[in-house]
């Protein structure tokens, strides 16, 4: 038995309203993704800094771990986010607006929260 209030989105939604003829389709051919769990978004995000580095590479950051952390891999820092030049960064990281990422900070596979504040 299901718990109350479950709802199964193929059985419960989407075929109810394929049977009356209230449900559409939208086709692209756009890059696509389906996020079915939390763990899923870093894999998203993976992706999306990979697409980057051939469609946008002037979003994905870059340094040296001298004057700026040093990045490794595909990394995205938001321009108001302020980091640490001995972080260690990547790959498939992306750090959003107003984070800190503090001294000797070592991040990778994630999503930094607007923000929020690593030591």
């Amino acid at each position: 038995a299901l718990p109350a209030g479950y709802v199964r989105l193929d059985q419960d939604i989407l075929s109810p309203l394929a049977g009356k003829k209230q449900l559409y389709t939208y086709q692209t051919l756009d890059f696509w993704e389906q996020i079915k769990t939390p763990g899923m978004s870093l894999r998203c995000s993976g992706l999306y800094l990979s697409q980057f580095r051939h469609t946008s590479p002037h979003l994905l950051a870059s340094g040296d771990g001298k004057k700026s952390a040093a990045i490794i891999g595909d990394m995205y820092i938001h321009p108001s986010a302020k980091v640490h030049p001995t972080a260690k960064i990547g790959p498939n990281a992306s750090i959003s607006a107003n984070a800190r990422i503090g001294a000797g900070a070592r991040l990778i596979n994630c999503i930094v929260l607007d923000d929020a504040e690593i030591m």
